[in-house]
């Protein structure tokens, strides 16, 4: 399966939640980003009021294995953190989930960290690598096509084709 929505905008005082559980069995393989931008900066918009939640799940076999919740206000000190967004308004979650029989082994990983340095890799379980990147939306697009070039092979045993949708 591969899950590799466009950019989700949350839009200056908007009350959303997000929600993505994902059910896999021991021998699934997936990729899968979702990328958020916090307002309209090229329109002068920022989020300043409002709040959005977010909550990805993995579960594999019915056993969880990956699980989080992002929580922001407008003007949210996290924003602005260095334990937070670091002053970006925009951030990406990417993840590679393999089967069973192929955990992730240290020299992909490290391939993976020098293909995409922009992208901050961990591996969360042995099946299961998870990266985090911020910055402005359109290079956080650029590095997310890098690495599913780098991750389809590796995840799916599939060429790296980009799909037409992507020339537009």
């Amino acid at each position: 399966l591969e899950w590799l929505p466009q950019e989700t905008i949350v839009f200056n005082h908007a009350q959303a939640h997000a929600s993505l559980h994902i059910q896999a069995a021991a021998d699934a393989a997936m990729i899968g980003w979702e990328t958020l931008i916090f307002g309209r900066r090229g329109s002068g918009e920022r989020f300043t009021h409002g709040r959005f939640c977010q909550h990805i799940a993995l579960a594999i076999d019915h056993t969880p294995v990956w699980e989080e919740r992002l929580v922001l206000e407008g003007d949210d000190p996290l924003f602005a953190s260095p334990i937070g967004l670091r002053g970006e308004h925009s951030l990406a979650t990417t993840w590679a989930l393999r089967g069973k029989a192929a955990p992730w082994q240290d020299e992909e990983i490290t391939a993976l960290r020098e293909g995409a340095p922009e992208i901050a890799w961990t591996r969360l379980y042995p099946t299961l690598l998870v990266g985090r990147a911020l910055g402005d939306p359109l290079a956080l697009q650029q590095s997310l096509r890098q690495a599913w070039l780098a991750l389809r092979p590796l995840t799916l045993n599939a060429i790296a084709q980009p799909p037409r949708i992507w020339a537009t």
